[in-house]
C-alpha cells in the first residue's frame, strides 16, 4: 500500500513537472526571435497585418526584400517563407494568417517549378512545436514525413524529446537568461554568399533532367486560392523570381509549368511576372546556387519587381480614375 501511494505521488510530481516544463518552453519559444519563430510569433500575436503579404518557400524568404518593397511601394510588406514547402502548406499558412491578422490588400505568391508537386518531406518541423495545440497547425502538417502523433499533441513535454536546442532557447527566453536577435527583417533574410557548388554536386548525382510532376489536387487548390483572393478583393501578383539559367535545364517541362501559371493568372485576374529570362538569371554573381539569389541578387531583383508593380499600380489607378470621371 505504501509503495502504491509513493508511486501515485511520484507520477503526480512527474506529470506536474512535465506540464510546467512544456508550458515554460512553449511560452519561451512564443517570445523568441530565434530562427523561424520570429515570423510565427509575429503571425500569432497579430503583429504582421501586412498591406502586401508575400508567401512561398525559401525563395520567397530570400528573394523579396521587404525594405525595398516598402520603400518603393509605400506599403507595409511582410514575407512568410517556409523552406521546401509546397502550395498546400502555403495555403494552410495563409488561412492561419487570416485568423490572426487583417486581410492584405496585395499578395505576392512566389512561384517555382516544384510548387504544385506534393512532397511528403518538410524542412525544420521544430518551428511548429510551440503551436501544436492549434488544430490549424495539426491540419497543416498532416501527411508529411515527420507527421506529429497523438502523443505529441497531448502528452506534456513529449513533443520536445531530443530537441535540445528548442528546449534551451525556450527556457532561456522564458526566464530572460538570453534574448536571441532577429536575423530577418519582416520575414526577409538573404545570404551574402558566392556560388557554393551545390548545384554542380546535384547535377552529378542525377543522370537525366527531371519531368516535374504537377498534382491536379494542388492545381485545384491554387484555383480556389486565387478565386478566394479575387472574391475578397486581394490583388495577387504571381511572381517567378530568377533562377540561374543552368538550373532551368533540370526540369524539362519547366516551360509548360510556367505556361500553367500564366494561364491561371489570366483566369483569376492576377498579374504574372516571370523573371526567368531576366538578365539576372544569366549571371552567376547574383546566385549562391541555381534556385537562390545572393544578397546582391535579391536587392537587384526586388528593385526591378517593385518598379514593375509600382508602374502597374499607377496605371490601374489612373485607368480607374478615368473611368470614374466619365
Amino acid at each position: 500500500m505504501k509503495f502504491l501511494s509513493r508511486l501515485v505521488i511520484f507520477c503526480t510530481i512527474l506529470i506536474i513537472f512535465s506540464l510546467v516544463a512544456s508550458y515554460t518552453i512553449d511560452i519561451g519559444l512564443q517570445k523568441t526571435s530565434y530562427s523561424y519563430y520570429a515570423e510565427w510569433n509575429d503571425l500569432y500575436k497579430s503583429k504582421i497585418n501586412a498591406d502586401l503579404l508575400i508567401l512561398g518557400s525559401s525563395r520567397a524568404r530570400q528573394h523579396f526584400s521587404t525594405r525595398i518593397l516598402d520603400s518603393v511601394l509605400n506599403l507595409n510588406s511582410y514575407v512568410i517563407g517556409i523552406e521546401a514547402c509546397r502550395f498546400r502548406m502555403i495555403n494552410d499558412v495563409f488561412n492561419i494568417y487570416l485568423i490572426h491578422n487583417k486581410k492584405p490588400e496585395y499578395l505576392i505568391l512566389s512561384l517555382d517549378g516544384y510548387l504544385l508537386h506534393e512532397n511528403c518531406n518538410s524542412y525544420y518541423y521544430q518551428q511548429f512545436l510551440p503551436y501544436l495545440q492549434d488544430t490549424s497547425i495539426q491540419k497543416l502538417y498532416t501527411g508529411y514525413l515527420h507527421e506529429f502523433t497523438v502523443q505529441d499533441y497531448y502528452l506534456p513535454l513529449y513533443k520536445y524529446r531530443g530537441e535540445r536546442t528548442q528546449i534551451l532557447v525556450g527556457i532561456f527566453e522564458y526566464f530572460g537568461i538570453k534574448q536571441y536577435p532577429r536575423d530577418t527583417f519582416k520575414g526577409f533574410g538573404s545570404y551574402n554568399k558566392k556560388w557554393d557548388g551545390t548545384y554542380d554536386q546535384y547535377v552529378n548525382s542525377i543522370k537525366v533532367p527531371i519531368r516535374q510532376e504537377v498534382d491536379s489536387s494542388d492545381v485545384s487548390l491554387l484555383k480556389k486560392f486565387l478565386f478566394f483572393c479575387k472574391a475578397n478583393k486581394i490583388k495577387v501578383y504571381m511572381v517567378f523570381s530568377p533562377e540561374y539559367l543552368c538550373g532551368r535545364e533540370l526540369i524539362i517541362n519547366g516551360d509548360s509549368i510556367r505556361s500553367l501559371y500564366s494561364s491561371l493568372s489570366s483566369d483569376y485576374g492576377a498579374s504574372y511576372y516571370n523573371f526567368c529570362d531576366d538578365s539576372i538569371s544569366k549571371d552567376k554573381q547574383y546566385f549562391y546556387n541555381s534556385q537562390h539569389l545572393s544578397s546582391l541578387g535579391a536587392e537587384l531583383f526586388s528593385k526591378k519587381l517593385a518598379l514593375e508593380i509600382s508602374s502597374e499600380m499607377h496605371y490601374l489607378s489612373k485607368t480607374k480614375e478615368q473611368v470614374e470621371n466619365r
